[in-house]
């Protein structure tokens, strides 16, 4: 505590307000940390303090408590909930998209798009406490930094977030070995330990491409998102790469007119059966694939669905009938004006493209430019490709198999390479490498 507190703490009455400081540093990384404060005593408006802007934010922190023997205190830290102001409009969001930001969890870039609740689990938490009197001294003047880590979500709701928290020495409780057993998330680190990786990390070994390896020897990739969709790789009008889901013959499901596509072959994606449909009510029948234009142009969809079972007319936002899945381009296919866009309302609309063996995700509408490249601009994209750390999650991957139509003598996908498109059904005949998820805690 700095002397002039010191003293001020033996008068009778000090005229002045008193203000409390947070700093949450999230993960690692040089420019990672969020400056907020209470806003109470009319203090509601940003206050700058020790060289910091910090923003006011409703934030109770309770249940403090400082004592000689027994068990450590565990406060509490009840704040408005920071996962629906990051990605919505904010300072804070401003702050994670201004191209400095550079925070890394668990190994992965955070960004706004991908932050979640449980990214705070782990991260060091200061209260900072001084008087009002003093925020422009120099030296700074203030009482004696409080730190605490987040140990877990209290509780969650729209408003506001319960965190608690404890003290970085306190180790009560703590056993050898440390991983809890539970069954719900994996984990392992996605790819952790991929084959050409120097340092790995976990047991995933699954490889980042030509991941799925046929009789013949040929091998394709298998690209899922981080909420179990299959990606699939399309050619838009006037892409210079060949190959990917080609439109062909158009039906309708409602009141809405979609593209459908048999089975694939990567010159005219051509297939017995599909002159059956009807041009206006049609019925799909297993692992057939509907795509969803924009404005009608084959070329602009984002979406596709691969039918679960024969004589499907069921709605395709029903995942008993549909498998959903996205669309991506190849980056280096695209012409130099090509836009890459993003949906505000749901980032799983965003575009995708594959770079350097790996899909990413916009997340910033733009022009394509040398200076936006996938993987060298965290700015504009993260990673699309992106375990959900579910059993599902891994099913799709080590379970996948070659799309293949329903009847007594199967047409297989001619598809291979990134041109690859998984089946609706799975090949449960293959065992999953891990056996189950124990683990302590969610990994991204």
């Amino acid at each position: 505590m700095s002397k002039e507190l010191a003293a001020d703490l033996q008068k009778q009455e000090v005229n002045t307000g008193y203000l409390e400081f947070y700093e949450l540093e999230i993960g690692s990384g040089s420019n990672n940390i969020l400056y907020f404060h209470a806003g109470r005593n009319e203090n509601s408006a940003n206050i700058t303090y020790d060289g910091n802007t910090y923003l006011a934010l409703p934030i109770l922190l309770s249940d403090i408590e400082v004592s000689s023997s027994g068990a450590m205190s565990r406060p509490t830290l009840t704040i408005a909930n920071v996962e629906s102001l990051i990605k919505n409009q904010s300072v804070f969001k401003t702050q994670m998209e201004d191209g400095t930001w550079d925070a890394v969890v668990d190994g992965e870039e955070l960004t706004y798009t991908d932050f979640r609740i449980d990214d705070l689990v782990g991260s060091k938490l200061i209260r900072r406490r001084t008087l009002e009197k003093y925020l422009t001294s120099n030296p700074t003047v203030e009482f004696n930094k409080d730190t605490y880590i987040i140990d877990r979500i209290q509780s969650k709701n729209n408003v506001f977030v319960t965190l608690e928290l404890s003290s970085p020495i306190d180790l009560a409780g703590i056993r050898i070995p440390t991983r809890d057993v539970i069954g719900k998330y994996c984990p392992w680190r996605y790819q952790g330990a991929a084959a050409g990786l120097t340092e790995k990390r976990g047991a995933c070994h699954w490889k980042t491409h030509n991941q799925f390896v046929a009789a013949d020897g040929t091998a394709s990739s298998v690209f899922v998102t981080v909420d179990d969709e299959p990606l699939f790789k399309v050619v838009p009008s006037g892409y210079s790469g060949s190959g990917g889901i080609l439109s062909a013959g158009s039906g309708s499901i409602g009141d809405a007119t979609f593209l459908w596509v048999y089975s694939y072959n990567t010159s005219n994606n051509s297939g017995g059966g599909r002159a059956s449909l009807t041009a206006t009510t049609p019925t799909y029948q297993e692992n057939y694939i509907v795509l969803e234009p924009v404005a009608g142009v084959a070329g602009n969809a984002r979406v596709a669905y691969i039918s679960k079972m024969d004589s499907n007319a069921g709605p395709l936002n029903d995942p008993v009938y549909w498998v959903r899945c996205r669309l991506y381009t190849v980056w280096s296919d695209a012409p130099s004006n090509t836009q890459f866009t993003i949906n505000t309302d749901d980032i799983r609309e965003n575009s995708y493209v594959l770079h350097n063996n790996t899909v990413w995700r916009a997340t910033k509408a733009h022009t394509k430019n040398s200076s936006y490249e996938p993987g060298e601009a965290p700015s504009h994209w993260v990673r699309g490709d992106v375990c959900g750390k579910l059993l599902n999650s891994c099913k799709l991957r080590y379970q996948a198999q070659k799309l293949h139509t329903a009847t007594t003598t199967p047409v297989m996908s001619t598809g291979v390479g990134f041109n690859f498109l998984t089946s609706a059904s799975l090949n449960t005949a293959v065992p999953l490498p891990f056996g189950g998820f124990p683990g302590s805690r969610k990994f991204r």
